[in-house]
């Protein structure tokens, strides 16, 4: 991490006008520091393990000042590991733990151009799980609810359906019904503890399988690319499955089973639908392009725009929000938004979010003593504003919210990307 002087301190001035001076120069250092690396935080996928409410473990792929990072968190997001990988290259577009996370460690992730990869540490490291693919491009990827005895994993390719019946060792095609190759989507749906699931894809066309992928049958004819394919956790039960459309449908949802669907867009202004969830009271939350989140309280229930405590679009694109997931967990569930901005995270049902920090506000760029000469130090951070206020201090020195200068190639940053590093939370 790269860090600015502080800047010499001044002799005393009886001006009036130089604190405020000061202020605006550290305001406009601050300015400096913020375009010179925006986006500073941008989260494109987010994962929380099955058992995170009581391991904490979420993993992520996100650009932190313009470096690609693979994440790791065990506390909730409060401290995270970060690392650079030649995975993130690929883009990373879907995260998936084994069921048996807490016994078996098993994280799959799916990238745009790099296949797929397995970490059997819980994301500590990753190796390519390609033998087998015919193609790099996975876009969508579900593992089977019953992995631990199955080992079926099914991929959304450019190509068709691949699936792999050894835990990733191998894949193959597996498209026989399928009436277009350019897949978008993918998810199991019910089943569990031997209990037989539905499994379901789509690009253009939504397809149904109960025979775990061995044959499909085209069920839905969509106007854009499929965005979204989210069960309901009680699927066995209720049949509940929602879609999210690129555009001009939005959300189409079927009660039994995912035979039929009808149009599900009551009050949403906005049609361009990047990804879904379906909570354990069977309620929805959904993200938009541009308009955030949505939450609807059932199946044809009014969609509810939910943006309070979401931060401000950002001027730098129209693709402000890129993933949802969800720990079930019945009434304590959280659901986690990544976007341009960064992560949020919502414990009521997507009403209202909170921002969890993946980029300290303890990095500082720029510091700034006041000419005043009264020992006021005004620290500009890369993503916790402008703090100021230190009276009392001698000039020019630092105050112990500011801390030492770091050390090289110790964290995250535009001078490059070091091993590890931390961020508060």
């Amino acid at each position: 991490m790269l860090r600015r002087p502080v800047a010499a301190a001044r002799p005393p001035s009886r001006r009036p006008a130089a604190r405020p001076r000061a202020a605006g120069l550290a305001l406009a250092l601050l300015a400096g520091a913020a375009t010179a690396h925006t986006p500073h935080d941008v989260l494109g996928v987010v994962e929380p393990s099955p058992d995170h409410a009581t391991d904490g473990t979420l993993v992520a792929a996100a650009t932190l000042s313009e470096d690609l990072v693979w994440m790791r968190s065990e506390d909730d997001g409060l401290t995270w590991d970060q690392r650079a990988h030649p995975l993130l290259d690929g883009g990373v577009t879907a995260i998936r733990y084994s069921p048996d996370f807490a016994a078996d460690r098993t994280v799959f992730v799916a990238t745009r151009r790099r296949g797929v990869w397995v970490s059997t540490d819980g994301g500590e490291t990753l190796v390519p799980a390609v033998t087998g693919l015919d193609t790099q491009r996975i876009y969508g990827l579900a593992i089977s609810p019953d992995f631990p005895t199955d080992g079926t994993l099914v991929a959304a390719t450019e190509l068709g359906v691949r699936r792999s019946v050894d835990f990733g060792a191998t894949w193959a095609p597996a498209d026989t019904g399928l009436v277009e190759t350019q897949l978008e989507r993918v998810a199991f749906a019910g089943g569990g503890d031997g209990s037989p699931s539905v499994l379901f894809v789509a690009g253009h066309t939504l397809h149904r399988s109960t025979d775990g992928g061995d044959t499909w049958t085209p069920v839905l004819a969509l106007a854009d690319d499929c965005r979204a394919i989210a069960p309901s956790p009680d699927f066995d039960v209720d049949g509940l499955v929602s879609v999210g459309v690129e555009s001009i449908e939005g959300v189409l949802t079927s009660v039994d089973g995912g035979l039929t669907f009808s149009p599900d867009v009551a009050s949403l202004t906005e049609l361009a639908v990047r990804d879904m969830v379906v909570l354990s009271d069977g309620s929805r939350v959904c993200i938009t392009r541009s308009e955030g989140t949505w939450s609807s309280p059932g199946p044809g229930a009014p969609w509810t725009r939910n943006v309070a405590g979401l931060g401000p679009l950002s001027p730098l694109t129209t693709e402000h929000y890129a993933d949802l997931s969800v720990v079930l967990d019945g009434a304590d569930d959280v659901v986690f938004v990544s976007a341009y901005t960064g992560l949020y995270a919502s414990t009521d049902g997507g009403t209202t979010w909170r921002q969890r920090d993946v980029y300290g506000q303890r990095i500082h760029r720029a510091l700034v003593v006041s000419p005043a000469g009264d020992g006021t130090l005004f620290a500009a951070n890369f993503g916790g504003g402008l703090q100021a206020g230190f009276p009392g201090l001698p000039p020019g020195a630092i105050p112990p919210d500011v801390g030492p200068p770091p050390t090289a190639g110790a964290g995250p940053g535009p001078g490059g990307l070091g091993t590890s590093g931390t961020a508060g939370g």
